[in-house]
C-alpha cells in the first residue's frame, strides 16, 4: 500500500504533463525564459550588476591598504636618504656627470675600479690631450652595469670614437647582489630592459634577478640592504662585521685574513658572465665607432703553476671567441708574462702602483691606431686652429 501511495503522485504528475496542450507548454516555457533569458548574459546593464559585488570586494580590500602602502613608501624614501643613500647609490650618477662635463671628449673608458687607469694609458698611447678622454668607470660596476651605463649615455645623445672596457676573472665569480641590481635599474633606460632580461636568463636563478629588478623599481632601500645592515651594526654596536664581537665577552681570535676578490674562473658560472660581457659589448657598439675589450690579469691566476696557466689560456680563448662575433670590437690581451706576477697586485683583482705603471705602458704599446675618422677630425681641428688669427 505504501509503495502504491509513493507511486501515485509521480503517476499523476506524468498524467498532468502528458495531458497538457501545446499552448500550455509554450506558456510555461515563456515564464521560464522570462525568469532568466539567454540574452541577459550579454546585456551590459545586467552584467554590470553581476560584477558590482566583485568590484565592491576589490575596493573593500584595496582601500584599507592604500594608507598602509603610502606609509610604507614614505618610510622607504626616508630610510633611503640616510647619509645621502650610501656610497653605492652616490656612486651611480658620478660617471654620468663626468661625461656631461666633458663635451669635447672623443674617447670614453667604462668598467669597474680595475679600469681606473685606462684613461692615462689612452692619452699616452695615442698622444691625446686631457680633454680628449673621459673616465666614466664606476666603482663596483661589473659587465651588466657597464651595459646599462652605455645605454644611458647613448640615450643622452653622446657618441664617441672609441670606448674602452676591461674585464678580469674576478668579474665572472660574482653572485647576486642587491646593489648591482640597483645600479642596473638606476642606469638602464626602461626601453632597453629586455637587454637585462637576456642576461638574467643565463644565470642559475633568473627569477631572483628578475625579482631584484622589480624590487629596485618599487623600493629605494632594497638596493642598499647590505650597506644599511653594516651601517646599523656600526652605529648601534660599534662593529659592522659579522663576527659577533658586539655580544661576545671576549673578542674572537683573529684568523688568517682572506684574500679579497678571488675567483676560480674554471668553476665559475661563465655562461652568465659571458652573456653580460656580450651585452656590454653590444651596448658599447651603439655608443662608439670602435670598442676595445681589455683582458686583465688577476692575482690568483698569475701564479707560476700549470693550473694557473691553463686558466689564463681558457680566459683568453673564450674572450677571443666572444669578440669574433662583433665587427667593431678589438681585443687587447694583457695576460703576458710581464704582468702575470702575484707581487704586482694589492689584492685579488687590483694592481698595485707598480703594476699599474707596467700595465699602462703595456696597454699604450698595444693600442691599435686610431680610426681614420679620428685622424681626419684631429687634422681638421688643427687646421682650424692654425687658420684663426
Amino acid at each position: 500500500m505504501s509503495a502504491a501511495r509513493d507511486r501515485r503522485p509521480q503517476a499523476s504528475l506524468l498524467t498532468e504533463t502528458s495531458v497538457r496542450g501545446p499552448a500550455e507548454l509554450r506558456a510555461t516555457a515563456g515564464v521560464a525564459s522570462q525568469a532568466r533569458p539567454a540574452w541577459a548574459y550579454c546585456d551590459p546593464e545586467m552584467s554590470g550588476r553581476r560584477r558590482l559585488p566583485l568590484l565592491r570586494l576589490l575596493l573593500g580590500v584595496l582601500l584599507p591598504l592604500a594608507p598602509v602602502l603610502v606609509l610604507l613608501a614614505v618610510i622607504d624614501r626616508s630610510i633611503a636618504r640616510v647619509e645621502g643613500g650610501g656610497p653605492y647609490r652616490q656612486e651611480i650618477p658620478r660617471p654620468i656627470a663626468a661625461v656631461r662635463g666633458a663635451p669635447a671628449a672623443r674617447h670614453v673608458v667604462l668598467g669597474c675600479s680595475t679600469s681606473n687607469w685606462f684613461a692615462g694609458a689612452l692619452r699616452q698611447g695615442w698622444k691625446l690631450g686631457p680633454s680628449d678622454v673621459v673616465d666614466a668607470h664606476m666603482s663596483d660596476c661589473l659587465q651588466a652595469c657597464t651595459m646599462a651605463e652605455a645605454r644611458k649615455l647613448a640615450a643622452s645623445g653622446r657618441h664617441f670614437q672609441t670606448a674602452t672596457f676591461g674585464v678580469n676573472a674576478f668579474e665572472y665569480c660574482e653572485a647576486y647582489r642587491e646593489r648591482r641590481s640597483m645600479q642596473e635599474v638606476e642606469l638602464m633606460p626602461l626601453e632597453h630592459s629586455l637587454d637585462l632580461a637576456r642576461v638574467y636568463w643565463h644565470s642559475d636563478d633568473p627569477l631572483r634577478y628578475a625579482g631584484g629588478w622589480l624590487m629596485n623599481h618599487a623600493s629605494l632601500v632594497y638596493g642598499n640592504t647590505m650597506w644599511l645592515q653594516r651601517h646599523v651594526r656600526k652605529s648601534w654596536f660599534g662593529n659592522e662585521g659579522l663576527d659577533g664581537r658586539w655580544f661576545r665577552r671576549e673578542a674572537p681570535p683573529k684568523g688568517r685574513r682572506r684574500e679579497a676578490f678571488v675567483c676560480d674562473y674554471g668553476a665559475a658560472d661563465r655562461d652568465f658572465g659571458l652573456a653580460a660581457t656580450r651585452g656590454a659589448l653590444r651596448a658599447l657598439e651603439a655608443l662608439a665607432d670602435r670598442v676595445q675589450l681589455v683582458v686583465l690579469p688577476d692575482k690568483q691566476h698569475s701564479a707560476d703553476t700549470e693550473a694557473a696557466r691553463r686558466t689564463r689560456e681558457l680566459f683568453a680563448a673564450e674572450h677571443h671567441e666572444l669578440v669574433a662575433d662583433f665587427e667593431r670590437v678589438e681585443l687587447i690581451d694583457l695576460l703576458d708574462p710581464s704582468l702575470t706576477k702575484q707581487e704586482l697586485f694589492r689584492d685579488g683583482a687590483h694592481l698595485s702602483q707598480k703594476g699599474v705603471k707596467l700595465a699602462s705602458a703595456s696597454l699604450a704599446r698595444r693600442l691599435p691606431p686610431l680610426p681614420a675618422l679620428a685622424r681626419a677630425s684631429a687634422a681638421e681641428g688643427m687646421r682650424g686652429e692654425a687658420a684663426e688669427p
